[in-house]
């Protein structure tokens, strides 16, 4: 979320000053029409690149600044989680185990760190449940490489702790809205690990289980994508086809003579259309070895107990068109949401929150279907895992 300028009531921009306040995304182009349209200036086009030059030559009144700065409309962040995993060795409940001398702020350290952790954040237990925990916090990135009026922003990140049913593991379920989120949790989920172990909770030799993209061979790795698009009817969602996949061909494989041309200086490609499900790439099993899969888009139709409508998914491990890091970790967003009439007013926040905790419940349970094991001839074949990981059973996940 964009915040203003700490100095904003104390001065009056003009110039490119003026220009950099404009251009921000709170800023709409109908705001500044409006405002030429208070002066009696009408423009033959409305768009921000025709009507910024002329309220830059004219200047702002106070009045009219300030009418501006009021249009500001808080954008909403994108949620975006992963999920890890690792054994419990503990008896007492989970919130018992947090360690009280948690202090999220220490976490953030660095001699060219940019944000701040905002308030104490604390977990506390969800629906009363000491077993199933939560901390949400927020973080003030400053950003001096943006002009005055952007060098702020807030942004919100949360981690939720779980313990299955068995009791025999706990998940964590790392929700982020931006890099600085995201890196902040994962110090967070390393740092309460080693806290875990020393406490007994967690042994020694045991290590998070996270969902890697060398967590798969090229077969495994479509086989788990296309059942999260095809298979969520059991968390509520009717798929409605596949819009957007990104693949790549696998340059370790001898390409058949239907992907020979991929091989020819091709590094990444994304297709973008309707029911690319039954493109020959993804309908044909036997194309399937040589691509490597790294990222699928789904619309479905959804129903919830707090709203219905209609969403698009993203599936992905992201940047690894452009990285080819094998040990980039799964994310799940909600690229676009759509409430039926009815249910307008329900937050869309907590309805992208109920979505993506469905499909996280899933995603694992299919994640235990497809990976790799030790003992796999395919996980002989495969390129070597990034992060060292624990086998966990589906049982132990799916609590």
């Amino acid at each position: 979320m964009q915040n203003v300028p700490d100095n904003i009531e104390l001065l009056l921009p003009c110039g490119e000053s003026l220009r950099g306040f404009m251009e921000q995304p709170f800023i709409r182009a109908a705001d500044l029409k409006r405002t030429l349209r208070g002066r009696g200036v009408f423009l033959g086009r409305n768009d921000k690149a025709d009507t910024i030059p002329a309220l830059v030559c004219c200047l702002l009144s106070p009045r009219e600044f300030d009418d501006l700065r009021e249009c500001q409309a808080t954008r909403e962040d994108n949620p975006k989680t992963m999920t890890r995993t690792i054994l419990w060795n503990g008896r007492r409940p989970l919130l018992e185990a947090i360690p009280a001398d948690l202090n999220l702020a220490a976490l953030v350290v660095g001699d060219y760190v940019n944000y701040r952790v905002i308030g104490v954040p604390a977990f506390v237990p969800v629906d009363g449940n000491p077993d199933h925990v939560c901390c949400e916090f927020e973080i003030e990135r400053t950003d001096l490489t943006r002009n005055w009026a952007a060098t702020k922003s807030n942004f919100r990140g949360k981690l939720e702790i779980q313990r299955s049913a068995t009791g025999r593991s706990i998940t964590f379920v790392l929700t982020h809205t931006a890099g600085e989120t995201k890196d902040l949790n994962c110090k967070l989920v390393e740092w309460l690990k080693e806290r875990f172990k020393t406490n007994g909770d967690v042994r020694s030799e045991c290590e998070i289980e996270t969902v890697l993209f060398s967590s798969f061979d090229n077969e495994r790795r479509v086989g788990f994508f296309l059942s999260l698009i095809r298979g969520l009817k059991a968390a509520g969602f009717e798929s409605c086809g596949t819009t957007e996949f990104q693949v790549c061909p696998d340059e370790e494989t001898t390409l058949p003579a239907r992907l020979k041309w991929m091989g020819d200086g091709v590094d990444d490609l994304r297709f973008n259309g309707r029911a690319l499900e039954n493109t020959f790439f993804i309908k044909e099993k036997e194309y399937h070895k040589y691509l490597l899969l790294h990222g699928m888009e789904g619309k479905f139709k959804f129903e919830c107990p707090i709203a219905r409508g209609n969403c698009a998914v993203v599936f992905e491990f992201p940047d690894y068109g452009s990285s080819k890091d094998s040990g980039v970790e799964f994310e799940v967003n909600i690229s676009g949401l759509a409430l039926e009439p009815g249910h307008s007013e329900v937050n869309r926040t907590e309805v992208k929150e109920e979505l993506l905790r469905r499909i996280n419940e899933y995603k694992l349970a299919q994640f235990e279907k497809f990976r790799l094991r030790t003992g796999d001839t395919a996980a002989v074949e495969a390129r070597p895992v990034v992060a060292s990981q624990t086998q966990l059973n589906l049982d132990s996940i799916g609590g």
